[in-house]
């Protein structure tokens, strides 16, 4: 259908319903005898003048602005609040007793329905003609503003009862009434209200006319779909610097690129772009998108994805980490994306304290019921979510993270002067402060690497050479992790805060033995006494005491590494965990009618495969309940073992073995 047509059947729509509300005005004043909502008609005929001139402006906006376009904006401008003031008659529900009630319900409703659509209906020609002369951008930000001038326009007319062409007729004492309130808003408190809460209105109302303007029934076909080509992905996370995350999305790419067409989209550089590039794929560039809470820099970046996801198209809008996953799930539903799924690789209202975790909890909260399937690392994760309200059982899966184990070398770890290494980002919650507590109390001689980037580096570096005599060395944000950890004895996690950590997986692929604090889903990667150590977090007198007990056993290392690198290659490796995303995505296509052949893997994933009739969704719901597991054993009881745990692994270390 043309954009002409399509204008015109909303014309046509918009008409009959001004026609039944003015039939309900005659239906009313014959029944009565009175002239009772008859000015109704009139602002009627008024919420039509801006739809009129915006329909005008679009059609001939064409070429630059020139003088008389722009005096057909000024009016506009000036016309708009007429249309969204008829909600403002709502207060007259109930005022007579010379009709039924719900007549008067009727009336009133579908005036201010007819004048909400007609004045949002002339946003959206505004807003689209204002793309053209001002770029994305600024047209959002002047729409924001015109919603908001319209909000105040409302309090001017219909609290200080002020009309549209007292513009003409009375600039002044208008121009005095409107500065007076803006100029001392805490004298004036009532007019700053009204104009918040029916800005705050107006762009909510907007929004879902945007949206619902590209939705299309169940079963159709997207806009321009291609039944013959690959579904569409958008793999979207925060930053695409080294992290758990990005090494998540990284690690998906290559499998993801031979089954649909992917974009990536991150701020910055890093491994992520890398691994976009080495796959072929598209990487976008997400200006405003950053890990810190700043409302005016989310909202540009809450622009931008939207603005990506309506260029782009994809099926799925897969989101990693707290910043992405929050505005990604809202800029598809505004996009119109079928399926978003997200990942939590850690909770951030779990991980940070205060107002942030705060924030985080209830954005969470307040974007579930937009997500199709959260995906969570670990069972801790899931249990956690749902708990909290963040996820819901049926609509929620584990897939644990991976590590690709024949990338890092099976070599025996022995140097005379054993070698620790911590890999992590500089900043709360890994708690470095309390790793170099605890690297200051060990009697045993060591050294210790410690990899990462962050903003608490410089405090870091201050305290090890302080506390650690030359012992320790920073040395940065590394690509050779792998050598490394690969030049290392032991690897050591001090966080206060984990999900399920790559960088434990990627220690134990290398065969290293694992120090780390019981908390999310780290004892889902480490067996206490059988492939490491776990101690409570923030005490750095438990975790020396298991660094120390395995710096003074060389043979209890390397059983603990062997141990370690054998789980990993039979729970964590890699082509379960791509897997287990190629049968989700696939589930997902298939209950929207969109079906892509993926090839059925040789290895067993961790989601069973979908039954192919209209069973699917009950079968989703029943898998789901499936995944409620058994509580996990309480830390407490974890950590009263824990001392005994040492003691019995190193009395075995002179020729026992593990059992798995």
């Amino acid at each position: 259908m043309s954009r002409s047509s399509s204008w015109s059947s909303v014309v046509v729509s918009l008409a009959l319903l001004s026609l039944f509300v003015l039939a309900m005005i005659v239906v009313r004043v014959l029944y009565t005898g009175s002239s009772d909502h008859t000015a109704i008609a009139w602002n009627l005929c008024l919420a039509w003048v801006p739809f009129v001139l915006a329909l005008w402006f679009s059609g001939r906006a064409k070429g630059g602005l020139t003088p008389g376009l722009a005096a057909i904006a000024l009016l506009w401008l000036l016309f708009l609040p007429n249309a969204p003031y008829l909600v403002t008659d709502l207060k007259y529900v109930g005022y007579s007793n010379s009709v039924p009630v719900l007549f008067d319900v009727l009336l009133l409703s579908a005036a201010a329905w007819t004048g909400l659509l007609l004045g949002l209906a002339s946003v959206l020609l505004m807003h689209a003609a204002g793309r053209r002369y001002v770029g994305a951008f600024r047209a959002w930000a002047l729409v924001v503003a015109v919603l908001a001038l319209s909000s105040f326009g409302i309090y001017l007319g219909r609290i200080q009862r002020w009309n549209t062409w007292d513009v003409v007729l009375r600039p002044g004492a208008l121009f005095h009434a409107g500065w007076r309130g803006a100029l001392h808003p805490l004298g004036h408190p009532r007019p700053i209200a009204l104009t918040i809460l029916f800005t705050f209105f107006l762009i909510a109302a907007y929004l879902v006319v945007c949206s619902l303007g590209r939705l299309q029934g169940p079963g159709e076909p997207e806009p321009g779909h291609d039944e013959g080509r690959r579904p569409r992905l958008l793999l979207l996370v925060t930053l695409a610097e080294t992290g758990g995350a990005q090494t998540y999305v990284a690690l998906l790419i290559p499998t993801v690129a031979e089954q649909f067409e992917v974009t990536v989209a991150a701020h910055g550089d890093g491994p992520v772009r890398d691994a976009a590039e080495a796959a072929g794929v598209r990487f976008v560039p997400v200006k405003h998108l950053r890990r810190g809470i700043n409302p005016f820099r989310d909202a540009l970046a809450l622009v931008e994805l939207v603005r990506l996801c309506r260029r782009e198209r994809p099926e799925i809008l897969h989101a990693n980490s707290s910043k992405a996953g929050v505005l990604g799930r809202i800029a598809g539903v505004l996009a119109g994306v079928p399926i978003r799924i997200f990942t939590a690789h850690g909770w951030a209202f779990a991980a940070y304290p205060g107002l942030a975790g705060w924030l985080y909890l209830w954005a969470d909260r307040i974007v579930q019921p937009l997500t199709t399937q959260v995906i969570c690392v670990a069972e801790h994760e899931r249990e956690l979510g749902i708990g909290a309200r963040s996820c819901v059982p049926e609509r929620s899966v584990v897939v644990h993270n991976a590590v690709d184990v024949g990338s890092f070398a099976a070599i025996p770890h022995v140097h005379e002067l054993p070698q620790i290494i911590s890999v992590g980002r500089f900043a709360y919650p890994k708690d470095y402060p309390t790793l170099v507590d605890a690297l200051a109390r060990i009697d045993a001689d060591y050294r210790v690497t410690l990899v990462g980037e962050g903003p608490d580096r410089p405090t870091v570096t201050t305290a090890a050479r302080r506390r650690l005599a030359g012992r320790a060395e920073l040395v940065g944000a590394r690509r050779d992790v792998r050598e490394l950890l690969a030049a290392a004895d032991l690897f050591v996690l001090s966080s206060r805060s984990e999900a399920l950590p790559i960088s434990v997986l990627e220690a134990m692929a290398a065969g290293l033995p694992v120090v780390a604090t019981d908390v999310g889903g780290v004892s889902e990667l480490v067996v206490d006494g059988e492939t490491g150590f776990l101690v409570p977090p923030a005490d750095a007198k438990a975790l020396a005491q298991a660094l120390e007990t395995l710096l003074r056993e060389p043979r209890l290392r390397r059983r603990f590494g062997a141990a370690a690198r054998r789980r990993a290659e039979q729970r964590f490796d890699l082509p379960r965990f791509r897997e287990a995303h190629l049968r989700l995505y696939r589930r997902e296509l298939e209950l929207r009618s969109r079906p892509v052949t993926i090839p059925p893997s040789r290895t067993t994933g961790q989601l069973e495969p979908e039954p192919r009739s209209g069973e699917r969704e009950k079968r989703r719901l029943a898998d789901h309940e499936q995944h409620e597991r058994e509580p996990t054993r309480q830390q407490e009881a974890r950590f009263a073992r824990a001392g005994r745990s040492r003691r019995l692994a190193a009395d075995r270390a002179k020729g026992s073995s593990i059992e798995h």
